[in-house]
């Protein structure tokens, strides 16, 4: 459901969607529903649009509820609502479902108005088989067994107020470990998850500390609170980038979250996962990748750019924070330093090449809701 305020008279309302079924519509207006027909439903297929005429229905001042029911496809191209495998200590293949929506994705898993200067809350519900973990971008506010369906529904606390690209919802079975961040600026405390596959979350101890103690030193260091209750770190084998900084749901690719010298073959004739010793590099990297996805749930998720040309607010910003915050945690290490010595050189030599993009790059595929292009 859509809940609309008209602010200008219209007989159309024009939302994103990709590869989704829309099987009927509804709007409501005052409490009586209108049946959409499937004529006044257009599709755009090079805009990623739907057009749904609405004559005579929406005028100056009204507020209105737009009730669409749909299908998609979960798929595996690593990009709106994807399935993924993993492997568990004796070598069985689990899948899980989850999302990436960044940065034009959140329409191939529901039909919404999604560019980033488009925020709204989001009221998210999921029905997953019994013994699975459902997550999103909210805290758990209710969760009950359907015994006609046999399914868990689980439902969710209402969002803050944000973009479509920073909604998430991951489905599966994981473990956890839990730790409790002190919020300088609420009585509730800040409840902090690792969530890993089922057998790992000991690997999960070290970033748990470290995401602790980064949202405590971001709070103190913005003066602005965290705006929820909890915030979840969970590891991926496959994304589409390192890390997505979803609020209060951040997705890592698992080598990014994850310290693997825990797992050792104990010679008892089990099958274990044997993976290599994580060294101090990769501590450095999973160090800086939860403090910069930690920076965005300020830089990014409540200062966001107004479109994708302006990428640099979101990423520039976050990575001077992640520095700060790792230097902070771990003084020792001399980012800065390091920052300076080898990250400068790297820049200015791509800035040197004819490759090179402006700061502001206008992108290249084609022209959302407001005229403006994303890439």
């Amino acid at each position: 459901m859509v809940h609309i305020n008209v602010k200008e008279i219209t007989d159309e309302i024009t939302l994103h969607s990709k590869e989704l079924k829309i099987n009927n519509a509804k709007i409501f207006l005052k409490g009586i529903a209108h049946e959409i027909d499937q004529k006044c439903l257009r599709f755009d297929d090079q805009a990623e649009t739907i057009n749904i005429s609405v004559p005579n229905l929406l005028q100056l001042g009204s507020k209105a509820i737009l009730e669409i029911r749909f299908t998609g496809v979960l798929n595996d191209s690593l990009r709106g609502f994807y399935r993924t495998d993993y492997t568990i200590r004796n070598n069985e293949i689990k899948w899980i479902a989850t999302t990436h929506f960044e940065p034009t994705f959140a329409r191939y898993a529901f039909p919404c108005f999604d560019e980033p200067e488009f925020k709204s809350t989001f009221s998210i519900a999921l029905n997953v088989r019994k013994g699975l973990v459902g997550l999103s971008n909210g805290k758990v506010k209710n969760e009950s067994y359907n015994i006609e369906t046999g399914m868990n529904e689980i439902i969710f606390e209402k969002s803050p107020i944000m973009s479509t690209y920073l909604v998430a919802f991951v489905v599966g079975e994981f473990d956890y470990i839990e730790g409790i961040a002190k919020s300088r600026y609420s009585k509730q405390p800040i409840r902090t998850r690792i969530y890993t596959p089922p057998g790992q979350k000991e690997s999960g101890k070290f970033s748990l500390s470290v995401a602790i103690r980064a949202i405590e030193f971001f709070e103190n260091t913005f003066e602005i609170p965290y705006t929820l209750p909890k915030i979840d770190h969970i590891a991926i084998n496959k994304t589409p980038s390192g890390a997505m900084e979803n609020w209060g749901l951040i997705i890592y690719k698992k080598n990014l979250l994850l310290l693997n010298d825990s797992f050792e073959n104990k010679g008892n004739g089990s099958t274990s996962i044997l993976e290599e010793k994580t060294g101090d590099i990769d501590k450095k990297y999973i160090v800086r990748t939860i403090c910069h996805e930690l920076a965005h749930q300020w830089l990014g998720n409540i200062v966001t750019m107004k479109w994708w040309s302006d990428l640099w607010l979101n990423e520039g910003l976050a990575t001077w924070a992640e520095l700060l915050c790792v230097d902070s945690l771990f003084s020792e290490w001399n980012i800065w330093a390091h920052f300076l010595v080898y990250r400068r050189t790297i820049f200015l030599d791509a800035d040197s090449k004819d490759t090179s993009n402006s700061l502001v790059y206008p992108g290249f595929l084609m022209t959302g809701l407001t005229g403006q292009e994303f890439r």
